[in-house]
């Protein structure tokens, strides 16, 4: 069983994945983690080159951003062109999906880690 910091991990990485960067002071309670276990955990996907940290200018004062290093999973309207024409999101399987209106909010039901969708992106 993964330990509560691991799935802390786990649930910033996805944040990342999912937005490209963040603002480190908005994490804490969108993750509901302390300060120090919030270091310990950047600090590790910073070592892993996931993220790096970068100070900024907001409105005029410096913040400190998260950014994730990886190819984000935003997806685009049009997803993949099939040869013959293009494949749109609403062709996608999650719309015929019994788990689609918990995805994303519920810690197993994730489409960063559904496997119709993933076949489905890399058209197979």
């Amino acid at each position: 069983m993964a330990s509560p910091l691991a799935n802390t991990m786990d649930k910033l990485r996805d944040i990342l994945v999912q937005r490209g960067s963040i603002q480190k002071n908005t994490i804490p309670e969108l993750l509901k983690v302390n300060q120090e276990d919030l270091d310990q955990i950047l600090t590790k996907l910073e070592e892993e080159g996931v993220l790096e940290r970068k100070r900024e200018l907001d409105k005029g004062h410096q913040v400190l951003k998260v950014i994730y290093k990886g190819e984000t999973t935003t997806i685009p309207f049009v997803l993949k062109d099939s040869g013959k024409k293009w494949t749109f999101l609403e062709e996608s399987p999650c719309f015929f999906c019994r788990n689609f209106d918990k995805c994303g909010a519920d810690p197993l039901v994730n489409f960063l880690k559904c496997t119709k969708l993933n076949s489905w992106l890399q058209g197979k």
